[in-house]
């Protein structure tokens, strides 16, 4: 686990928040959301279309040029949309760096249907 997420992870039990899960599946979008900003010079939010993934709700925080995941953690927490999300009751979590980019994505699932 990244200690991006382990620091958003953090910040939420802090508040007595039910903790995150993080998944596999939102790092690799986040990863992805990063590489895009880089190739592009660009700090854009993403679609939030998480493929594969059914979901009821979904926020993202997007960052460049920190240095560090406090850093990035201080200004996040100082900005109250960002502060929102992170504080926010999602259950899910993923997150990436690359070269200075940082980008989080928090979601609540649908939960899978039950077969009879």
């Amino acid at each position: 686990m990244s200690t991006l997420v382990c620091s958003l992870i953090e910040a939420h039990e802090n508040l007595r928040i039910e903790p995150y899960e993080n998944l596999a599946i939102l790092n690799e979008f986040a990863l992805d959301h990063v590489n895009w900003m880089n190739q592009h010079k660009s700090l854009t939010h993403s679609s939030l279309k998480i493929p594969g993934l059914s979901t009821l709700s979904v926020a993202e925080n997007i960052a460049y040029g920190h240095k560090s995941v406090q850093t990035v953690m201080r200004a996040w927490l100082r900005s109250p949309g960002h502060r929102r999300n992170i504080m926010g009751n999602y259950q899910c979590i993923g997150a990436a760096t690359y070269n200075a980019y940082w980008c989080v994505v928090f979601a609540n699932l649908y939960d899978p249907p039950i077969s009879l």
